[in-house]
């Protein structure tokens, strides 16, 4: 491949005003001076970390077999007991109230929502992420800091099968690299509602669950809810416990109660599948805070300039171009790095940081030390494909004052602000390093060749 054409994968989301407000679009190198998507984390002028502290707590639980995959199996999701049903076909009808049930149900097969014009909405409640959400519809979307899910229900008559109401509701949260507590957060409208539920008082509470228990238990949020009203409920949590990295997968519980009208078999249902959240308070990414941590739609990007020169970091634009080149063109296999692609970097452990950097450059240092220059390598030495790893890998000599000041910002705008741990590579334990994209602001159509330390 030895031309980047430009490509845009959306990948996440607008945040509501007063709640979160953030925009991604999608991750990869943008030629023809196109800028990327506004960042998640703001850059620190603070020193480099000692890289050597840089180690992945070995009591991470993450490196215990089936942890992960038992945190994010999601809570089954329950049908309503109507005439319909087997095991109701023979019932008699019940006498009295009526008695309703909450059922999910696939939002590809529910009458979509209304204008959101015509929906009654208390201006003081914070709207959902909508182009987050709307990724994929029943299904968790996330970047770094973000996550929503986007569903519908429906309230069910027992007694008839006829539908009460549709709900269409969105379930998110914002996470904070700096802090350890979080909203959950759920948006609930319901449409076309039934003059006999109306009448019946329907009530819908949000309670929140975690495996384990793994997360703080906060107070139901219970409320009325009426035809074409937006309702919003908020839930705050966080990851109890001193452990250096704690995870949590919190799941909202929709309960549905009336005041003249009988809950149905199955009022209480799972909204969503379990957010994957991850905290920690590892001293060499700063302070306590959180990210969501799984898949490639999670990982953090790297933003660096073609054109310009780093305002917080300085210069290092042949670095850039290096790694534009050597992205694009010198890997034309995985393309390592490259959101379109599909494979992203992750973070080395410190030990395989340091071999990476002597098996990339230790050939070359004299001959690029009696240049003037030092060798710089793509993937980075940091990065668990470095090294030999990648046999498409690239290597050239630059300026050294670009070189410290790339590094500056791998760490300090990178690292560091998006709470990016490393390996875990000890005894018998392995976890891979946090994953993260690398985008090239204002990159050229035609990709100008980088020379190779070889050919010097």
């Amino acid at each position: 491949m030895t031309q980047m054409r430009r490509h845009c994968i959306t990948l996440a989301a607008a945040m509501a005003v007063s709640a979160l407000t953030l925009t991604l679009t999608g991750f990869a190198s943008s030629p023809g001076g196109g800028q990327g998507p506004t960042s998640t984390a703001s850059a620190s002028s603070s020193p480099i970390t000692d890289p050597d502290q840089a180690r992945r707590d070995p009591n991470d639980p993450a490196a215990q077999k089936g942890f992960l995959e038992k945190q994010q199996r999601a809570m089954p999701r329950r049908s309503c007991a109507t005439p319909t049903s087997s095991h109701r076909k023979k019932t008699l009808p019940r006498q009295g109230p009526a008695h309703w049930c909450f059922e999910p149900t696939d939002p590809t097969k529910t009458p979509k929502a209304p204008d959101p014009a015509k929906i009654k909405h208390d201006q003081a409640n914070p709207n959902p992420p909508t182009k987050l959400c709307s990724q994929k519809l029943g299904h968790t979307n996330y970047d770094r800091f973000h996550a929503c899910y986007e569903s519908t229900g429906r309230l069910l008559n027992e007694d008839t099968g006829e539908v009460g109401t549709y709900i269409h509701y969105y379930v998110w949260a914002t996470l904070s690299a700096k802090n350890h507590t979080w909203l959950m957060q759920v948006g609930v409208t319901a449409t076309d509602m039934a003059p006999d539920l109306f009448e019946a008082a329907p009530y819908l509470a949000v309670s929140l669950a975690c495996p384990q228990n793994r997360c703080e238990k906060p107070k139901v949020d219970k409320k009325r809810i009426f035809p074409d009203t937006y309702t919003y409920y908020e839930l705050p949590t966080s990851i109890p416990g001193d452990e250096k990295i704690r995870y949590s997968n919190p799941t909202a519980i929709l309960t549905l109660t009336t005041d003249h009208g009988w809950p149905g078999s199955n009022s209480a249902n799972p909204l969503n599948d379990p957010f994957n959240v991850r905290c920690d308070k590892e001293t060499y990414i700063g302070g306590h805070g959180c990210v969501f941590y799984m898949g490639n739609a999670a990982a953090a990007i790297f933003y660096i300039d073609y054109n310009n020169p780093d305002p917080k970091f300085g210069d290092y634009r042949e670095v850039v171009k290096h790694n534009l080149y050597a992205i694009d063109v010198r890997d034309n296999l995985k393309h390592y790095g490259h959101i379109n692609y599909g494979n992203p970097l992750h973070r080395a452990d410190p030990v395989t940081r340091d071999e990476n950097r002597r098996k990339a450059c230790n050939p070359w240092r004299e001959k690029a030390s009696s240049l003037g220059l030092s060798c710089d390598e793509y993937p980075y030495a940091s990065a668990e494909e470095g090294g030999t790893v990648s046999v498409r890998r690239s290597c050239a000599f630059l300026p050294q004052d670009q070189n410290s000041n790339h590094g500056n910002a791998l760490e300090n705008a990178l690292y560091k602000p998006n709470r990016i741990l490393p390996a875990l590579k000890e005894n018998d334990k392995y976890i891979p390093g946090d994953p993260y994209w690398v985008w090239v602001l204002n990159a050229p159509s035609e990709i100008p060749t980088v020379k190779q330390c070889d050919q010097y």
